[in-house]
C-alpha cells in the first residue's frame, strides 16, 4: 500500500512555507556568493549618501567593468585613496586624463561632488544589483546572538516541521486499511453470484476475462509503474551521499559563522543548514514509504515438491 499524499491545504501550506524559506535564504546566498549572478563583490551600504536610490543597510552587488565602458550616470564602487572601506557613488562626469580615464563622483543625497577624482586603478566595478535591507540582517548576523537567531533557530524549526510532516504522513498511511474486495464466499464464489445460482466456474471465467482485458489494456499502451514519468529521480544512494556532505557542511558553516561573525559566513550557514533540513526530510520520507510498501514479488528461491 502506498503512503497517501498530504491533504491539499497542508500541501499548500508546505509549498508556501518552502517558497518563503527560499525567498528569505536566496538574498543571503547571493550576498555570500555574488558570482551566482555574475558579480564579483558584495558590500553593505553604511551611509545614506545615495538615498533614495540606495538606502542605509542595503547591500550592493558590484560587477567588474572595463573603465572605458563607464559612463556618466553609472553607480560605481571604488576605494577612495586606497582606503579599506569602499565608497559607492554615482558618476557625474568622465574625464580623459594623461594616465587614463578619471571619474568625478557624487552621492545622490549630497549637494557637492566628491573631492578629487576616481582613477581607473581605484575603480572596483559598477553596481549591478541592490538587495534592500540585507545589510541590517548581515550586520546582526555578525554577532553571536545573530548566529543563533538566524541559523540555529530557523534550522531547528524547519527540521522539526519536516520531521513532523514525515511522521504524520506515515501514521496516516498505517491507519488506512488496504483496499481489499472481500465479496467471495467460502467456496470462492461471490455472494451476488451465489444468489443468482452462478457456479464458481463462471466466476473463474469472469476473472480470467478481466485479467485478459487488463493485459490487453496494458499492451495497448497503458502507463505502467515502471515507465518513466519525466521527473527528476534521486536514488537512495545518491541522496545519502548528498546528505552526508550536508551533514559535514551544515555544522561546519554554523561554527565558522559563530567564530568569524562575518556576513558571508552567516549567509553560507543559513543556506547549508536549510538544505540539510530539506535533504533529511526527503531521505526520511523515502525510507518510510519504502518500508510501508514492502516487497512486491513473492520469494522464488526454493522448490516445493508437495511433500
Amino acid at each position: 500500500m502506498n503512503r497517501p499524499g498530504l491533504p491539499v491545504p497542508e500541501r499548500t501550506t508546505h509549498a508556501l512555507a518552502l517558497l518563503l524559506v527560499v525567498g528569505l535564504v536566496a538574498p543571503f546566498v547571493v550576498f555570500a556568493a555574488p558570482g551566482l549572478v555574475g558579480a564579483q563583490h558584495s558590500f553593505v551600504v553604511l551611509s545614506g549618501s545615495m538615498e533614495p536610490a540606495i538606502d542605509t543597510g542595503d547591500a550592493v552587488l558590484v560587477e567588474r567593468v572595463d573603465p572605458t565602458a563607464v559612463e556618466a550616470g553609472d553607480v560605481v564602487t571604488f576605494r577612495d585613496g586606497g582606503a579599506s572601506t569602499p565608497v559607492t557613488h554615482r558618476v557625474v562626469e568622465v574625464r580623459e586624463g594623461e594616465f587614463g580615464r578619471q571619474f568625478v563622483t557624487k552621492g545622490d543625497a549630497n549637494e557637492d561632488s566628491d573631492p578629487g577624482v576616481v582613477t581607473e586603478s581605484e575603480l572596483l566595478g559598477r553596481v549591478a544589483f541592490t538587495l534592500p535591507l540585507v545589510g541590517y540582517v548581515v550586520g546582526f548576523g555578525g554577532t553571536p546572538a545573530g548566529v543563533v537567531a538566524l541559523v540555529v533557530v530557523p534550522f531547528g524549526l524547519l527540521l522539526a516541521t519536516e520531521l513532523r510532516s514525515v511522521v504524520s504522513g506515515a501514521t496516516r498511511g498505517r491507519r488506512e486499511p488496504d483496499d481489499v474486495d472481500d465479496t467471495d464466499g467460502p467456496n470462492g464464489v461471490g455472494e451476488a453470484e451465489r444468489a443468482n445460482g452462478t457456479e464458481g466456474t463462471e466466476g473463474t471465467a469472469r476473472t480470467d476475462e478481466t485479467m485478459d482485458t487488463t493485459a490487453t489494456r496494458t499492451a495497448a499502451g497503458t502507463v505502467t509503474p515502471d515507465e518513466p514519468t519525466g521527473g527528476i529521480t534521486l536514488a537512495p544512494g545518491e541522496l545519502r551521499i548528498g546528505l552526508g556532505v550536508l551533514l559535514c557542511a551544515g555544522p561546519y558553516t554554523a561554527w565558522v559563522a559563530y567564530v568569524t561573525t562575518a556576513g558571508w559566513a552567516v549567509a553560507a550557514a543559513v543556506a547549508a543548514n536549510a538544505s540539510l533540513a530539506l535533504a533529511a526530510a526527503l531521505y526520511l520520507s523515502g525510507r518510510d514509504e519504502a518500508a510501508e510498501s514492502g516487497p512486491t514479488d513473492a520469494p522464488t528461491g526454493g522448490v516445493d515438491d508437495g511433500r
